[in-house]
């Protein structure tokens, strides 16, 4: 019996969880912000009215390195560029990145809720002052250099085919349903564990 009020308790907690998760509607995956402008923006899908810790919450900056998230520009030090307000579904904030963060593919933002921790999808980041390319593998970024400085038409083919190898969503991220499809997985479990 003590074991099914566990299972229960643990479905109860995931589910409260859940709750937390944001979805968010920009930057998706199709967005460019651009160092300096006023016009980048985080845009939620729904809120975390339900939060016990609060409804403002800091906004930090990513980076995609090796398949994995990881704080930007580092883990002891990261950047954040805001402060987000969760507490209305539809919340947004506009965002002024600082001049120091380079151009990139594979940014994305985190908002932890509690201990829920909630990422956008991978968005670009445009800075004309720093051109270093974050996400990009270096022999595509050598091979595109060195094609450029011996042929013009090299150079187009060699730029074409790198920007045809990622194909941007317009949808907004998909990992509340992650959350969700986990969350009703422990359901069952549960539900099967009562019925023994």
């Amino acid at each position: 019996m003590k074991s099914v009020a566990i299972v229960a308790f643990a479905a109860l907690a995931s589910v409260a969880s859940a709750q937390n998760l944001l979805s968010f509607g920009e930057p998706i995956s199709a967005t460019t912000w651009t160092v300096g402008a006023t016009t980048n923006s985080i845009k939620l899908n729904n809120d975390c009215s339900n939060s016990t810790v609060g409804y403002e919450f800091p906004v930090l900056m990513n980076v995609e390195i090796g398949g994995l998230q990881q704080p930007y520009p580092d883990a002891k030090t990261p950047l954040t560029v805001g402060t987000l307000n969760c507490q209305k579904k539809g919340s947004s904030v506009k965002i002024t990145l600082p001049d120091t963060i380079p151009t990139g593919d594979k940014y994305s933002i985190l908002v932890k809720v509690g201990d829920v921790l909630s990422y956008s999808a991978l968005f670009k980041v445009n800075n004309a002052k720093v051109p270093a390319v974050i996400g990009t593998t270096t022999s595509s970024v050598t091979a595109t250099r060195t094609t450029a400085s011996s042929s013009a038409t090299k150079a187009a083919s060699t730029t074409t085919k790198a920007a045809s190898s990622t194909t941007p969503s317009t949808s907004p991220n998909g990992a509340g349903a992650l959350k969700v499809g986990s969350t009703l997985a422990l359901a069952v479990v549960a539900a099967a564990g009562l019925l023994l």
